[in-house]
């Protein structure tokens, strides 16, 4: 592979046939040397083109000559694309030793980079992939992602932070407290990850993160002024529709939805003929589905919002079933206060700030360190 770099991906066209595929030399001498060869020509931008050398000759033969040199162009022409596309699909191929980028005085491989795109399948849809111009997007998105994280873990380590192996520890524990083993074991899977892999991941963000709390990007201090203008700002985020508290049976036939409200007009438990012939999955709660503001849920559920509280609806048919509702409460369109969200507006833009500055913080290392970004492997990066 290394000769095809070295020679043949600067001289594809010259002396192709001879020089790369000897075993083709005689078939295409043969088919050559009706029309001669100064028919093989390579026009300036490097590529193969056929010219058709005109004959002044008369005579009997002279109509079928046009067609006989026709198809000998035509092989040719066959023969030389495929050349082409055999020797520049040869020439793309990347392995993953090579380097991609340099990170100070660090390399990043192509191997990197296919890793992690990999895991990145079971995570994103299949047409990041399998796109084109989506595949190319990622692959320089996650070889950013690779290089500021390298550029952070250098700059924690040179500032003296440390993971130790006790610490590493307790966090993979924490971690894996969320997941059974076999759904941890499971997840790995998905991400086409070995264990002792997402260990050391794990380790260095774990050396990212402690660098960057230790308070390198500031403080972000949000101030009141800021609450209230987003408040301001973001009016309509505030407004809450109205809203009914509901219990629902659902059926699979209506014969069924017709016995339980006849039992239910005759007065029998709402909560507890749902709890023991409904098939939807609040049946658990007696058919409770608590508060649903309007025109978040199908408009089976509209007729909900014309019924007073304490009524049964008749039966309503959906393609999830037949339903029967009862209404518990109402609550009138509100609005909240500056005061009831002020938290969550908090916490929303001291978020941004903590985003912001990152950026930043990334972007003045960058500039500060000598960072090569080879292109041309990049471009060739498969999976």
């Amino acid at each position: 592979m290394k000769a095809c770099r070295n020679f043949y991906c600067q001289y594809l066209h010259k002396e192709v046939v001879t020089t790369s595929f000897h075993w083709l030399a005689p078939l295409a001498a043969t088919f050559m040397e009706p029309v001669g060869m100064e028919a093989f020509r390579v026009p300036a931008y490097g590529g193969p083109r056929l010219s058709m050398p005109t004959d002044s000759h008369e005579g009997p033969a002279a109509s079928a000559r046009p067609m006989k040199r026709r198809s000998h162009h035509l092989f040719m022409q066959t023969i030389l694309i495929f050349l082409q596309v055999f020797l520049f699909s040869s020439c793309a191929r990347v392995s993953d030793s090579d380097t991609l980028a340099m990170v100070g005085e660090e390399r990043i491989s192509v191997g990197e980079l296919r890793d992690s795109l990999n895991r990145q399948k079971g995570i994103l849809p299949p047409e990041k992939f399998e796109q084109r111009a989506e595949f190319a997007k990622l692959k320089e998105k996650t070889l950013e992602d690779l290089i500021n994280k390298r550029l952070m873990v250098q700059k924690a380590q040179d500032q003296g932070f440390v993971v130790s192996d006790a610490e590493l520890e307790q966090e993979v524990s924490k971690y894996k407290s969320g997941y059974s083993e076999k759904d941890f074991q499971a997840m790995l899977a998905k991400r086409g990850i070995d264990y002792h892999v997402w260990k050391a991941i794990k380790k260095e963000n774990f050396l990212v993160a402690k660098f960057l709390n230790s308070g390198v990007l500031g403080d972000g201090v949000v101030t009141e002024e800021e609450i209230k203008n987003y408040y301001q700002q973001h009016d309509q985020e505030w407004n809450v529709p109205e809203s009914v508290h509901i219990r629902q049976i659902v059926t699979d036939t209506q014969e069924k939805a017709q016995n339980i409200h006849d039992r239910l007009m005759k007065g029998e438990n709402f909560a507890s003929l749902a709890s023991n012939l409904s098939i939807s999955p609040e049946k658990k709660a007696g058919g409770d589905l608590g508060f649903i503001p309007k025109g978040t849920f199908p408009k089976v559920y509209d007729v909900c919002f014309t019924m007073k509280p304490g009524e049964i609806s008749p039966i309503i048919p959906s393609s999830y079933g037949f339903h029967v509702f009862k209404v518990i409460a109402f609550r009138p369109a509100t609005r909240k206060s500056l005061e009831e969200v002020a938290p969550k507006i908090r916490q929303q833009l001291e978020l941004e700030k903590k985003e912001q500055k990152f950026k930043d913080y990334v972007l003045k290392v960058r500039q500060e360190n000598k960072v090569v970004i080879f292109q041309n492997i990049l471009k060739k990066v498969t999976l």
